[in-house]
Order: C-alpha cells, then sequence, then structure tokens
C-alpha cells in the first residue's frame, strides 16, 4: 500500500478565497468587530495556524474555548462561502484520487 500525504488547498482543489471569507465572517459572528483577515497568510497553513495569527491580530485571548466557538462559526459559515466563490478541482486531481 502506498500513503501520499498532501494538503487540500492549493494542491487538490483552490477555493477562490472561500475560506478566508468564511474566517472573516466567524471572526465577525463569534467575537464582534470588522473580522479583518488583512495581512494574515493563509496559503499552506492549517486552519488552526490561520486563527492564532487571526487571534493576535484582533485581541483574541488563544484558548480552547475560544478555538471551538470560532471553529463553530467557521463551519456554520463555510458551505455558504464555497458555494458564492469560484472554487475548482486543480487539473488531474481526480484521475489522481481515482487510482
Amino acid at each position: 500500500m502506498h500513503v501520499c500525504l498532501f494538503d487540500i488547498d492549493g494542491t487538490l482543489l483552490a477555493t477562490g478565497g472561500a475560506g478566508k471569507a468564511a474566517m472573516e465572517m466567524a471572526l465577525r459572528t463569534a467575537f464582534g468587530g470588522t473580522g479583518s483577515a488583512e495581512g494574515v497568510p493563509f496559503s499552506g497553513r492549517t486552519d488552526r495556524a490561520i486563527a492564532r495569527d487571526l487571534f493576535r491580530m484582533h485581541a483574541i485571548e488563544n484558548s480552547p474555548a475560544n478555538w471551538q466557538r470560532f471553529l463553530n462559526a467557521y463551519l456554520e459559515h463555510l458551505p455558504a462561502s464555497l458555494s458564492h466563490h469560484e472554487g475548482k478541482v486543480l487539473p488531474g486531481i481526480v484521475d489522481f484520487l481515482e487510482h
């Protein structure tokens, strides 16, 4: 058996900014404020690492409770965000995953 590890965004698919938009909305709904993610790098990073930077930027305590609160809001907003952005499966991925 062969095992292949890779990240999803930028390797399997491009979300067209849907993740960033959902995270900004999650910040606004869970913690108030502007929810801006301007200046925070997203590419090649885990959601948790991005959230740590967002928390620091918005002076939100980086606690397990706040992470869960953010994650719940993010997962609530993500489906709608994905449907409003031009995401796509990258070339060759469907064939790769089928084999």
